[in-house]
């Protein structure tokens, strides 16, 4: 990753704080059998939602109604009210359920403008209704193998723009920010015989003479792991333990209104661009130029194996 400007002391700081990753397989072993479930093979599904709470949706128009026929010379009905919410509202009941993060990880996660959620399963097709969404559903199943995947990318780069993380800010220079993840059976339970699913997240950070359309790195070596790419956001790698009917929302925080031009709180001297958070980076359209306020929500939903054996029997 290369930075440049006068925060290129403090960004390679960051830098060497963002040590490479690894890339280093989930733990297997011989002596261990997870039982596929009644769903499906162990894994996660990941569901993309692309909000805009901009979008309100018209009323339909009232039914039409003939001259002379009863009822035509009542006053008009008025249009039905907009059941849709803000993604904040919408939100809003869920603020206070514990989220399966450690405390550290999910302190650091927000200060980068991250929003993590756990909502009920049952819940989840309400909440797709209300939301206000600007585009088809997209899923994709990340399957139990300890294999890392990518499960969400932001836009590409355009110029030098400062991105914000708990440590600070720092000037990146092109490429993209995405979000990996993996995950592998493991045991839970108190007996322990309760198949469970090991989750992993860390940010990544790829060049723009690795981007790939469609995902990956341009220049990586075939069969080459996702976490071996580019620069992993190593202090922000972050394991979960999901039960089966575990549902995870990851989103972004929702960008401040615009200072009014006229407003005597604006500063003297040009522009300076704002920060944009890491959360936005990916999960949002502000790196490309855009105003980050068409955002994407990630729902998690675990299918955990129906059991587990240290025995392989």
């Amino acid at each position: 990753m290369r930075f440049i400007g006068s925060r290129s002391l403090y960004a390679a700081a960051c830098l060497a704080a963002f040590v490479i990753f690894a890339g280093c397989e989930a733990p297997t072993a011989t002596d261990q059998s997870a039982q596929i479930g009644s769903s499906g093979p162990p894994g996660v599904e990941v569901a993309w939602l692309v909000v805009d709470d901009r979008i309100v949706p018209p009323a339909p128009p009232p039914p039409p109604v003939r001259a002379g026929s009863p009822g035509s010379d009542a006053a008009p009905k008025p249009p039905p009210p907009d059941t849709t919410m803000t993604l904040e509202a919408a939100l809003a009941p869920y603020a206070d359920r514990p989220v399966p993060l450690p405390d550290t990880c999910l302190e650091a996660w927000k200060a980068c403008g991250f929003d993590v959620y756990s909502i009920p399963a049952a819940d989840v097709p309400s909440l797709r209704r209300v939301l206000r969404l600007a585009g088809p559903e997209q899923r994709q199943m990340v399957l139990a193998t300890g294999k890392w995947s990518e499960i969400a990318r932001g836009a590409e780069c355009r110029g030098v723009q400062p991105v914000q993380t708990d440590t600070g800010e720092f000037d990146v220079r092109g490429g993209l920010f995405r979000l990996l993840m993996r995950c592998w059976a493991a045991p839970g339970g108190e007996a322990g015989t309760t198949g469970m699913l090991q989750v992993e997240f860390v940010p990544q950070h790829l060049d723009a003479a690795n981007v790939r359309p469609g995902g990956g790195s341009q220049t990586a070596p075939p069969g080459i792991a996702p976490a071996r790419e580019g620069t992993n956001f190593e202090r922000l790698f972050c394991d979960a333990n999901l039960a089966r009917e575990s549902v995870l929302l990851i989103t972004s925080k929702a960008t401040r209104p615009a200072a009014d031009p006229a407003s005597s709180d604006r500063p003297f001297g040009p522009d300076i661009p704002e920060a944009t958070s890491l959360a936005r980076a990916i999960l949002t359209d502000a790196m490309g130029g855009g105003e980050g306020r068409v955002r994407r929500v990630l729902i998690l939903t675990a299918t955990p194996p129906d059991g587990f054996t240290l025995t392989g029997r």
